[in-house]
């Protein structure tokens, strides 16, 4: 991913959780992001140029997620 380590970090969390399958215990592999996070995914842009875009857009969604807690 071409973002920046503060935003990966703030936004993408990865865990492994121990799950019964049928008869078995598996480790599953699951993965916790935010709001900004998914819209970085959902927004599909590639490159450095793409990401700086990115993670400036969602820097101003902020607004929006206060306005839709009001």
């Amino acid at each position: 991913m071409d973002a920046p380590s503060e935003f990966t970090s703030a936004h993408f969390c990865a865990d492994v959780q121990n799950q019964q399958v049928g008869t078995s215990q598996r480790d599953l592999k699951c993965y916790q992001l935010t709001k900004d996070g998914f819209m970085f995914l959902v927004m599909g842009f590639t490159g450095a140029k793409a990401a700086a875009l990115n993670t400036s857009l969602s820097g101003s969604a902020c607004c929006l997620h206060w306005k839709a807690a009001k």
